[in-house]
């Protein structure tokens, strides 16, 4: 699946992922890119909307099929500059699909007038284990991170110079990082170096910059850097909903102005309307911001997209917890699922366990993390301290950051903005690790 496909003026450049027309490089987001390519190899037959239901979005995902199908198609027109009454390239089959009516050709290579890493025929073993390795990516279990690692040396090694094949794999271990199924040192660390050899093989590829960031961010704390990385994976592709989603990320956890921060999210989901993963960031960073109604309204429209999305469930049980809303935390948690025995939603529990007085219960979760580490599982000393601060146990909480802070746990940059810590905020050796950690030491209060 490597080469190009070309139509009439344009060319579909498959390794590089990318759209070019007679004046250049043309911006399309993922979704409508995704479909142009399968219209365009399917030229002159009609693909029906089940088969793009398909194409584009997972089994679990709820959403309005043929507005949102409708949306996709009319961005591949404005790109390709289509009219839908008298089309040249995309017809629309009333009530069946679509079909590409443009003669359209493959070809090996890209025809730029110099072939760059971004730009050069890409072997089509490691374009497909990549492709491959994107799709498991995006499902963010970890049995599908550790496929996508997979997937993703799978490409190296068909390719060894095959840059996005890197930068899929720095994306991979941070996340499995991000969601706590391994320590920051097995995974970070490889991220970095995943992120630093895609740069070197292209470092004019968008998603390696991000990767960096990404990595600089949540294990080095070396926030300034991360910013730079991520505006430099933002110069280079604007309409990278990811870059700007992490973006937000970033200016949340140094305490800048709210309408920074919303305007990076706001962003994200303006490029990727169907992202429930969006709509939760969205509600965490106002949840961050302490504005908690609209954070709820937030999950809810991620909940209208997928009725049972756990990680919804999760951020109302957070925000719940927060208010003092014991009880509809607890129902929230009931509905979390699969994600029960995930050490962060562990915490909640045992959190929300401490705060309403059930002090056994939450040594019960505290064992459990115990049990855990004896098994050789990871368990961040930050959701230790997370039970102990619902138990009002200040000495033990900030003996568990300290533990977290030698873990490297990429969860001690929302240390400022986390509201489970606003009892100890004061102490001195909460703001002690708040100065090592490198976060803004103003604004140390809550609000």
């Amino acid at each position: 699946m490597a080469g190009c496909l070309r139509f009439a003026d344009f060319e579909l450049d498959l390794g590089a992922y990318a759209l070019r027309g007679p004046d250049g490089a043309i911006k399309l987001e993922q979704m409508p890119m995704d479909l142009l390519i399968l219209l365009v190899q399917h030229a002159g037959e009609l693909v029906v909307r089940d088969e793009i239901r398909s194409a584009l979005w997972t089994d679990n995902v709820n959403v309005e099929y043929d507005s949102a199908i409708n949306t996709v198609v009319r961005k591949i027109r404005r790109a390709l500059g289509d009219d839908a009454g008298k089309p040249r390239f995309v017809e629309t089959v009333v009530g069946k699909g679509y079909r590409f009516i443009a003669p359209a050709e493959t070809t090996a290579a890209a025809t730029a007038t110099a072939v760059t890493a971004a730009t050069r025929p890409v072997l089509p073993a490691a374009y497909d284990a990549y492709v491959r390795g994107r799709h498991a990516w995006n499902r963010r279990s970890e049995a599908d991170l550790r496929d996508a690692i997979r997937w993703f040396q799978c490409s190296i090694d068909a390719d060894p110079t095959y840059a996005p094949a890197y930068a899929g794999l720095a994306d991979a271990y941070a996340q499995v990082g991000y969601g706590s199924y391994v320590a920051p040192e097995e995974s970070f660390a490889r991220a970095r170096a995943a992120a630093t050899r895609a740069l070197e093989l292209d470092t004019t590829l968008p998603e390696a910059h991000a990767a960096l960031g990404f990595t600089l961010m949540y294990y080095d704390w070396d926030f300034a850097g991360a910013e730079l990385e991520y505006r430099r994976a933002l110069t280079l592709n604007p309409h990278a909903a990811l870059a700007h989603q992490w973006y937000a990320y970033l200016l949340t956890a140094m305490e800048r102005p709210a309408e920074e921060a919303e305007r990076e999210i706001a962003t994200a989901k303006r490029l990727d309307p169907l992202s429930p993963a969006i709509l939760i960031d969205y509600a965490y960073i106002l949840h961050y911001y302490r504005r908690n109604k609209e954070a709820v309204r937030a999950v809810q429209l991620a909940l209208e997209m997928n009725p049972t999305l756990p990680l919804a469930y999760f951020w109302l049980a957070r925000i719940y917890t927060d208010e003092a809303r014991y009880a509809d935390a607890e129902r929230a948690l009931r509905s979390i699922g699969t994600l029960r025995t995930w050490t962060p939603a562990m915490a909640v529990r045992g959190y929300l366990y401490g705060r309403t007085g059930r002090v056994e219960e939450a040594r019960g979760v505290l064992a459990e993390f115990e049990a855990l580490i004896a098994n050789g599982r990871y368990a961040s000393g930050y959701a230790v301290a997370v039970v102990h601060a619902g138990l009002g146990d200040r000495a033990a909480a900030l003996s568990a950051l300290e533990r977290a802070y030698g873990e490297r746990s990429h969860w001690l940059v929302w240390l400022k903005r986390d509201p489970r810590w606003d009892e100890i905020r004061s102490d001195p050796r909460f703001c002690g690790l708040v100065d090592r950690v490198g976060l803004p030491t103003h604004l140390l209060s809550r609000g």
